[in-house]
């Protein structure tokens, strides 16, 4: 557990160094902070120092090793994994949308409320356009970052060394609290924790960061192109997951779990010495 409060307080105090210096621009820049460029960037930012910078600072200052190696970034993706996951993420959305349905009926706080709201207010303004160049951007700044940072963080870093310390089934569902958790999003929790639940599956059985990533960017990136389809009207927002649906949604995903960790073990044996 030592490693989840190191993370923790890497993450804070780069949290807390990134707020002062967000305020900073802000007071100083506030035009320019309000207008779609400033929310982009500060966006980008926020996921590239607090969750890339805490891994790879917190990895080199606990491991003394190279963080890159580790975490499995040097660990290639095989073609039939990746088609494997990008069924998988498919496969998993109805599941995703009934547990979204079931959370919606928790009640929280005012204050959880107050904050879903905010974070909600952001997100519209960057995803209602009918511009194909801000899709684009909308997809590396929602889908392609967090992919690659959030997953450098919460499975290459925190999954890892609990991996170490403990049963990887708990591992995977501490870490997948934990990802659920940070995001301060409790009317999406249970969905998320669904998803740092397949995620820290999918980068356990594989080994290779880019996995989860893949996985973690299909998932924002399918949310990203749906809201933009929505948005123009191109199909209404009615779609609701029926108590059948989500249970064959969710044996698929099992299913798939299944194949991924085979696939990945016949690649591990090919790669043994004779």
């Amino acid at each position: 557990m030592k490693t989840v409060f190191k993370a923790f307080g890497i993450f804070c105090l780069l949290g807390i160094i990134f707020s002062i210096f967000q305020t900073i621009v802000t007071l100083t820049y506030p035009d320019w902070t309000k207008s779609l460029t400033g929310i982009y960037v500060m966006e980008s930012l926020s996921l590239i120092v607090v969750f890339g910078l805490s891994a790879y600072i917190g990895i080199r200052a606990t491991e003394h090793t190279e963080p890159l190696k580790n975490v499995g970034f040097k660990t290639p993706l095989a073609r039939r994994d990746a088609l494997l996951i990008t069924a998988l993420t498919i496969a998993a959305l109805p599941f995703v949308a009934y547990t979204e349905e079931l959370n919606k009926m928790i009640p929280l706080p005012d204050i959880f409320i107050t904050m879903e709201k905010m974070a909600l207010a952001i997100t519209e303004r960057l995803m209602n356009t009918s511009s194909y160049s801000r899709l684009i951007i909308n997809i590396i700044v929602i889908a392609g970052i967090p992919a690659i940072c959030e997953e450098f963080m919460f499975r290459g870093w925190i999954q890892r060394r609990l991996t170490d310390a403990m049963n990887h089934h708990i591992a995977i569902l501490v870490g997948a609290i934990i990802f659920s958790t940070i995001h301060l999003q409790f009317q999406g929790f249970i969905p998320r924790l669904f998803l740092g639940l397949i995620l820290g599956y999918v980068y356990f059985y594989t080994g290779s960061l880019w996995a989860s990533a893949l996985l973690h960017f299909l998932n924002n990136a399918f949310a990203t192109i749906a809201a933009f389809l929505v948005y123009n009207k191109v199909f209404s927002d009615d779609f609701e997951s029926s108590i059948p649906l989500a249970i064959a949604s969710l044996a698929i995903s099992i299913t798939l779990l299944y194949y991924i960790r085979k696939s990945a073990e016949k690649q591990n044996q090919r790669s043994l010495p004779n």
